[in-house]
Order: structure tokens, then C-alpha cells, then sequence
């Protein structure tokens, strides 16, 4: 506070969970991210892992059937991120109109400008809003699918003190 003059924000964190991107694995499907650039320049994937003998994979499978079994398939391991973020939730900025009260005859009257869901400061998942679920059941916790956008919002409020 400085001469009626009033702001505060608020700063919110989660961290130690997961979240499953729909969004993610579709773009992966697709070929709209990044790591699938690998393999185009010779038209083959060769997957991690080893043969049945035991030795080093060399399997060479086709880039479009490769990267599109992995929706098809339901294989979200690229997929998984860390779901913590840090945002600022809340910022309000309030004048008290002290002078024109007390000509009113009022013991208060101040006005508020209020934004919530402002900013979000740091983010291990892609693509998204580390808050944007599709999904909301008991069984389906972790699971991002085509959620509506988080939004920002913005109001006003006026407070009079009679």
C-alpha cells in the first residue's frame, strides 16, 4: 500500500506429478514435433532396442507406419512429462478513494482491477497449459485430451463502506 494505492500477486506452484499428452502423442503422429525429424532424411526409423539374439537392433522400419503406430497403438512414453509449473495466478491493483468517501458520507469506498491466470512462469510440458485437462474422472487423472484453453480473466470491483 502507498497513498491509497494497493497491489498484490500471487504466485502458485505444483510440482511431483505427471501428466499423459494427448495433444503431445497426436503431434508425435502427426509429424509435428521436433524429435520426429529423425529418420526422414532416409525415409527409416531404427527403434531402440535389441533383436531376439540379444544383439543391437537393425530393423529398419518405414518413417509413416513408425511414428503413427505410436497412437495407434496407445504407446505414450514420449508423452509423459512432469506436470509441475509455476504461474502467476492473481494480480490485483486497488485505489481507496479516501477524499470523495468522506465527502459521500461513507466511511470506505475503493475500486479493484483484478487478473487471474495471468502468466504461466515455468513449464516442463510442451504444446500446452500445464492446467489443461480434457478429462475429468476419478480414472482418468494425468490424462490431457483436447481440453478447452485455460483463460485469462479480468474484473473490476467496487467496494463501499457505508
Amino acid at each position: 500500500n502507498y497513498r491509497g494505492i494497493s497491489m498484490s500477486f500471487l504466485i502458485d506452484f505444483k510440482l511431483g506429478h505427471n501428466l499423459i499428452s494427448g495433444t503431445h502423442t497426436n503431434a508425435w503422429r502427426h509429424g509435428q514435433d521436433i524429435k520426429t525429424l529423425e529418420g526422414r532424411d532416409v525415409g527409416y526409423v531404427v527403434g531402440d532396442g535389441v533383436s531376439m539374439d540379444g544383439s543391437e537392433n537393425t530393423a529398419q522400419a518405414p518413417i509413416q507406419p513408425y511414428y503413427e503406430t505410436v497412437r495407434a497403438h496407445q504407446i505414450s512414453e514420449q508423452s509423459v512429462f512432469n506436470a509441475g509449473s509455476w504461474q502467476l495466478r492473481q494480480i490485483t491493483v486497488g485505489y481507496s478513494f479516501t477524499s470523495l468517501a468522506n465527502s459521500l458520507g461513507l466511511r470506505g469506498l475503493r475500486f479493484n482491477a483484478v487478473a487471474n491466470n495471468v502468466a504461466v512462469l515455468k513449464s516442463w510440458v510442451p504444446h500446452i497449459h500445464p492446467d489443461q485437462n480434457g478429462i475429468y474422472s476419478d480414472r482418468r487423472q494425468g490424462l490431457e485430451s483436447t481440453g478447452l484453453p485455460v483463460t485469462t480473466g479480468i474484473g473490476f470491483n467496487l467496494n463501499i463502506q457505508l
